[in-house]
């Protein structure tokens, strides 16, 4: 018989909190088991199987500041988000930065992104804040993105 986790243990294993758990259960993302009580609990294969995936996500990373003054706090966006990369296990494939107003939809950068998210090249893009992507209109971003399942 298969080993089964409590909440408690898969979360550790994850290096997710209980929310999130929760939520992959009720996504689909991750399978449980309920007991009589109505405790859920983990097969060990499940945890296994989301580890082994985890390791081949290929992230973007995505940086914008509105003038060339500000090139310090791209190179901070770009070092937080690669540590951010490595500590979850992605495999940041390419760095994007821009130079320009977050109203400027004809970014090289951005249009890049967009390639790689259309051309399933990247499995998540990292930023700072939704600003840094655009300054209005995020939720469509957001839309595309999923819809392509990023």
């Amino acid at each position: 018989m298969e080993r089964l986790l409590r909440p408690k243990e898969a979360c550790q294993l994850l290096s997710i909190s209980y929310s999130t758990l929760l939520r992959w259960i009720r996504e689909g993302k991750i399978r449980a088991v309920t007991t009589e009580g109505g405790k859920y609990r983990i097969p060990y294969s499940e945890i296994k199987k989301y580890l082994e995936r985890r390791e081949e996500t290929r992230a973007v990373i995505y940086a914008r500041v509105s003038s060339a003054d500000q090139r310090e706090d791209s190179e901070r966006q770009v070092n937080y988000l690669t540590n951010y990369a490595t500590a979850k296990g992605y495999k940041v494939v390419e760095v994007l930065k821009d130079v320009a107003s977050g109203l400027n939809t004809g970014r090289k950068g951005l249009l890049r992104l967009f390639k790689l998210v259309e051309g399933r090249s990247v499995d998540v893009v990292l930023i700072t804040y939704k600003d840094r992507l655009t300054r209005f209109g995020f939720e469509y971003i957001e839309e595309f993105f999923s819809t392509v399942g990023v």
